[in-house]
């Protein structure tokens, strides 16, 4: 929501995009997801496009999970005892500038191909990948739409009065992210 307060010409849009798909008489459901595919020419698309914005450059979850190696090994060539705690920085791999042109911007269409379609490059982490992949991935998702789609169906996200708005991508790191103020 901190984003919305302060990208509201993406906020406006996106509220445009909900009146287009829900009455104003009831709230957002799963099954408005489920009948729209992503895929496709979704009426979704700017809503899961900022929802993935916001998890690259402010993910709640900055670490994976930790894993150990059964023997030494060379891992980008560091040497890494046995038995040493492995940890992927998936906030490094979502800002780094390699992979993602402008990281520190928010740009939602970076999550959109050219046709306007939902679009999510292999680099993109924010829950994990491989086998170990987040079980919980699905329904964060799920979870993430309704309330972002609920709250901006009802309400116009504003900026506080008394505070500037610089402390959107100001934010301290640990085992989970949150905004400094």
């Amino acid at each position: 929501m901190l984003y919305m307060a302060h990208y509201r010409q993406i906020q406006n849009k996106i509220q445009q995009e909900i009146d287009g798909v829900v009455d104003a008489s009831r709230s957002v459901t799963v099954d408005d997801r489920r009948t729209s595919d992503l895929s496709s020419d979704s009426n979704w698309s700017l809503n899961e496009a900022v929802c993935r914005e916001i998890q690259r450059c402010a993910n709640a979850s900055p670490f994976g999970i930790s894993h150990s190696n059964p023997q030494e090994t060379t891992l980008m060539g560091y040497r890494t005892p046995k038995r040493c705690v492995i940890m992927a920085n998936y906030l490094a791999v979502n800002r780094d500038p390699k992979l993602w042109k402008d990281p520190m911007a928010f740009r939602p269409e970076l999550f959109l191909d050219q046709k306007g379609k939902v679009f999510e490059p292999p680099h993109f982490m924010p829950f994990s990948i491989g086998k170990r992949a987040s079980a919980g991935e699905v329904l964060a998702r799920m979870e993430i739409f309704l309330f972002f789609a609920n709250v901006l169906q009802r309400f116009d996200v504003c900026p506080p009065q008394d505070l500037p708005l610089s402390w959107v991508d100001s934010y301290e790191t640990g085992i989970a992210c949150r905004p400094k103020h």
